[in-house]
């Protein structure tokens, strides 16, 4: 049975506490939207449990719905692998938006990759 996670900085954390392996399969919290080739149009299972919420499986996400249908909680099933490359690129680019200051210069740009057209280059 894979292990469960409640976001992706928590799978990172166990990673690099060596409790889990690059090609081990697990579940994780995700709060965004999937796109995936692979999934069917229409999910594995569904179920009502008795407080009126309702989830459905598919192959590789499990999503809980209120009785509105409003999403409660997503979980995709990956790899640590998966998720440590993510993190890195998120990271990376993160990096390159990151505000850095040149002395005597007032205020801060950022990386000339990121900047309008419009604006002057120094």
């Amino acid at each position: 049975r894979a292990n469960t996670f409640a976001n992706l900085d928590d799978v990172i954390d166990a990673f690099e506490e060596k409790c889990v392996h690059l090609h081990d399969w697990i579940w994780v919290r995700f709060n965004g939207e999937v796109e995936s080739d692979d999934e069917d149009k229409q999910p594995l299972k569904e179920e009502t449990l008795s407080d009126g919420t309702r989830i459905e499986q598919w192959l590789y996400r499990r999503d809980r719905f209120d009785e509105d249908g409003a999403l409660i909680s997503r979980y995709l099933l990956t790899t640590v692998g998966r998720v440590v490359i993510n993190h890195t690129i998120i990271d990376a680019v993160a990096a390159t938006l990151r505000p850095s200051r040149n002395p005597g210069q007032q205020g801060s740009r950022f990386s000339p990759f990121f900047q309008s057209p419009h604006r002057a280059q120094p």
